[in-house]
């Protein structure tokens, strides 16, 4: 619906798109969350994304494409997404 794709689009709290049912694309995570002084967020930890995909979309997977440094992938399988 309209009003979740608004929510999880917006950079202050998931910059996440659901493209389909089964695909979700998102910036990030990182290791930390960073804001700037103007309270701008520049990224989120795999924590705040964990409820969002397993709960919310039903997400099992994460492929990584960025920089394997730029967070530990053991907190999402720890959480049971692979």
């Amino acid at each position: 619906d309209h009003e979740v794709y608004d929510c999880l689009d917006d950079p202050a709290f998931a910059d996440m798109h659901a493209l389909c049912p089964k695909f979700v694309a998102f910036r990030g995570p990182v290791k930390r969350t960073r804001r700037l002084p103007q309270g701008v967020v520049t990224g989120f930890t795999p924590q705040h994304y964990i409820s969002l995909l397993r709960d919310g979309l039903e997400c099992q997977t994460v492929v990584r494409l960025n920089d394997a440094s730029s967070y530990d992938a053991s907190e999402f399988e720890n959480a049971g997404i692979e």
